[in-house]
């Protein structure tokens, strides 16, 4: 299991909320969704066993429930069925957001050595964010 990171919850404004892990990774996110990682991240600090639903985990991931749906069909997140429902562990999604962000630096990465490799943009202007 994946060691959930300590995050700072700040109400932003009455519909969004802005949480900070302590890796820096800032997320703007609806009120009760933040309220639930609250009570999810607060209730038991050493308990990986704190389940979302899709649509939470979708709107933590930024991506649809649909999307969701099919990352879980796919066996690239786990998940268990209540009834007809999915309930998916905090600590896989936490997993599955770090993943996502690995996946696509080494994108960035490959993208721009072979920018570099072909000479397609000037090489000595960098990518701002890196």
């Amino acid at each position: 299991m994946t060691k959930i990171p300590a995050a700072t919850i700040v109400a932003t404004q009455p519909t969004s909320t802005r949480v900070t892990f302590e890796d820096g990774t800032v997320f703007e996110l609806a009120t009760p969704l933040a309220e639930a990682l609250r009570a999810a991240l607060t209730t038991d600090p050493n308990n990986d066993h704190q389940e979302m639903t899709t649509s939470e985990a979708a709107a933590f991931l930024n991506v649809s429930r649909t999307t969701i749906t099919k990352m879980i069909d796919g066996g690239r997140l786990p998940a268990r069925l209540v009834g007809t429902h999915r309930r998916i562990l905090l600590s896989d999604v936490v997993t599955a957001r770090n993943a996502e962000i690995k996946r696509r630096s080494a994108a960035l990465d490959e993208l721009l050595e072979t920018q570099d490799r072909y000479g397609l943009y000037d090489t000595t202007n960098k990518h701002p964010l890196r």
